[in-house]
């Protein structure tokens, strides 16, 4: 038989390392900040000043409560509080000349500090009658409308702050114990083409009696290409495993099947293994060779089982 020439290869040893293990988990992405408005107040809506996809600053009114009745109250306060001013003025100057008692000088004191204490309550009330953004954003739901009739409790509009976004993953028990806030860990968001180490903002102190799941809460950065609702993956830290680790030019395709060629007194012999990527030049291997086991780095296309070695 016609003698093969060797194949001129290029070796490193298998080394096995602790590596830590990952697990991934899925969840959805949540504004940090949303909120059900309504109003503190009861009576009809006047204006209704948002529509849904609206974007709304801090402060602004989102709806005019009627509030002719307090406006009306306020103008008989505002006239009672001054006459109880000028009356207390009188008392003091009839005081002061010993005129008057001082008996009636502090009945007229007390008559003004009710009269100041229920006027600030209806300014307090007519306040009310405006409702305004807890903060800013995105108006998502418009729940009632103008001639509709508010009261406290009742929800007016759903708001969310799109621009602090968190990834919000329902975690397993022995694994939520791998986690502590202000840990980083490894985020992706296919829709915004996002992988990024993010920081773990809350931990649920206590698990879903349903689920048996702890909620946990990643702060995502900031950017215009991550939606609210969109899909999430994180990698949580499961454990630690030996590992052997191979440049990934040395893991080949043979069909649906991953290969590793070694190199076995003096000749290539090829191994079946299963692999998972660790970074971007190297994989690690769950099985098919062991340590010390002498890998072939970029083999050719032409090297079979069998095929007499040389080295570089």
């Amino acid at each position: 038989a016609e003698k093969k020439e060797p194949v001129a290869v290029e070796l490193i040893q298998a080394e096995a390392k602790v590596m830590p293990l990952f697990e991934p988990v899925t969840g959805t992405v949540q504004p940090r900040h949303q909120a059900t408005v309504s109003a503190d107040t009861s009576g009809r809506i006047l204006e209704f000043k948002v529509t849904r996809g609206q974007k709304v600053k801090k402060g602004d009114v989102i709806a005019r409560i009627d509030a002719a009745e307090l406006e009306a109250s306020q103008m008989r306060a505002e006239a009672t509080l001054k006459h109880a001013e000028s009356e207390l003025t009188r008392q003091k100057t009839l005081l002061d000349n010993e005129v008057s008692s001082a008996a009636k000088y502090e009945r007229a004191e007390v008559e003004a500090r009710i009269a100041q204490a229920n006027l600030a309550q209806i300014r307090a009330s007519l306040a009310k009658t405006l409702v305004l953004a807890p903060f800013s954003g995105t108006v998502t739901r418009k729940l009632v409308d103008s001639g509709d009739l508010a009261s406290p409790g009742r929800a007016m509009v759903e708001m969310e702050d799109s621009s602090a976004l968190r990834l919000e993953i329902p975690v397993a028990e022995s694994l939520a114990g791998h986690l502590k806030e202000g840990q980083k860990i490894k985020v992706q968001i296919d829709a915004a083409n996002l992988t990024t180490m993010c920081p773990v903002a809350e931990l649920a102190p206590s698990a879903d009696p349903s689920s048996r799941t702890f909620l946990v809460k990643i702060d995502l950065p900031k950017s215009n290409t991550i939606k609210s609702g969109s899909f999430g993956r994180a990698w949580i830290a499961s454990g630690k495993s030996k590992l052997i680790l191979v440049p990934a030019s040395s893991v080949v395709m043979r069909g649906q099947m991953e290969v590793v060629f070694i190199k076995c007194e003096g000749v290539a012999r090829l191994r079946l293994v299963r692999t998972v990527r660790h970074d971007n030049h190297q994989r690690a291997v769950l099985s098919g060779i062991s340590e010390g086991d002498q890998i072939i780095v970029n083999p050719d296309a032409s090297l079979r089982d069998g095929s007499p070695l040389t080295t570089k």
